[in-house]
């Protein structure tokens, strides 16, 4: 690894650090004694939604780098590959997981699916943002 490399892989390694600590001081904060059970129950009217802990901090956590990462790099002018990198692989990891989160949901309801179009639209538009400013590098 060059010099240069190096302080990009560390820049970007503190980046989700601290996004990862950002996120669980969210979550602490948002679900607080119920985030350390097994499940989270989260209820809409009459209705309870069940998830796994690990998948509410997993999506949680790519959220939230891929928002990190995504504004540092519009600021470095998506100058870093890592960074670069990460926003790629997570925002594609959140578009499979609102897909898995949607055919969970639509079971047996009758739901509106606009806006899991339009959060899939803004990233995949997000993603090919960061691989026109990538590319241009």
């Amino acid at each position: 690894m060059k010099g240069n490399d190096k302080v990009n892989l560390v820049d970007t390694i503190k980046c989700l650090f601290i996004s990862f600590i950002l996120t669980l001081l969210f979550l602490v904060i948002l679900f607080g004694k119920n985030l350390q059970e097994k499940d989270l129950n989260i209820q809409l009217h009459d209705t309870y939604f069940v998830f796994s802990r690990i998948s509410i901090i997993s999506f949680f956590i790519l959220l939230s780098s891929f928002l990190v990462l995504f504004t540092r790099g519009i600021w470095k002018k998506f100058s870093n590959p890592y960074t670069n990198s990460i926003i790629l692989i997570s925002g594609i990891l959140i578009i499979v997981m609102l897909l898995l989160f949607y055919n969970f949901i639509k079971i047996g309801y009758n739901i509106n699916t606009m806006p899991f179009n339009i959060v899939q639209i803004i990233i995949v538009i997000v993603l090919g943002i960061t691989g026109y400013g990538w590319l241009r590098k």
